[in-house]
């Protein structure tokens, strides 16, 4: 395994081991053996790509459009919403999935790019959520997620 006037001699079943692993990480060898002895070297920094996915699993979802959703709803169920709040209603509705999704997406794709899976994830009871997130829905994901397997 070479990488310009830098020769890495390994064995043919780790080399292929590196290979599987940088796959798997989305990168080439080079960079996968690089950013491995980083860390080693500077555990308490993070990779960028797991950096920009913490900031947006961090982030605050959507809190303006879930406060004006929850008043609309609960004005839903005391009077029928006029056209206008209805429309209004159906946009709000999709900006707090969105920021959902964004929310899963990221969240999915750190769990992926650390080697774990979504099933060794659920086990890390109770899971660690931050206001915003629809709790009701992670928690059904993570049961059907624990009775899948």
């Amino acid at each position: 395994m070479s990488h310009g006037a830098d020769t890495l001699n390994v064995s043919p079943d780790l080399e292929g081991q590196l290979r599987q692993a940088a796959r798997t990480q989305g990168t080439d060898v080079t960079t996968y053996l690089l950013e491995s002895a980083r860390l080693r070297l500077r555990p308490d920094v993070l990779p960028e790509a797991e950096a920009s996915l913490l900031q947006t699993i961090n982030a605050p979802l959507a809190p303006e459009a879930r406060v004006k959703r929850d008043a609309l709803l609960a004005e839903q169920a005391h009077r029928h919403l006029t056209e206008e709040e209805r429309d209004n209603l159906a946009d709000l509705v999709d900006v707090v999935e969105m920021a959902n999704a964004r929310w899963w997406q990221a969240l999915v794709t750190l769990v992926h790019l650390r080697g774990l899976s979504l099933v060794e994830v659920a086990r890390l009871e109770p899971l660690k959520v931050r206001q915003g997130v629809e709790e009701d829905t992670i928690h059904d994901c993570l049961s059907n997620l624990r009775t899948s397997h």
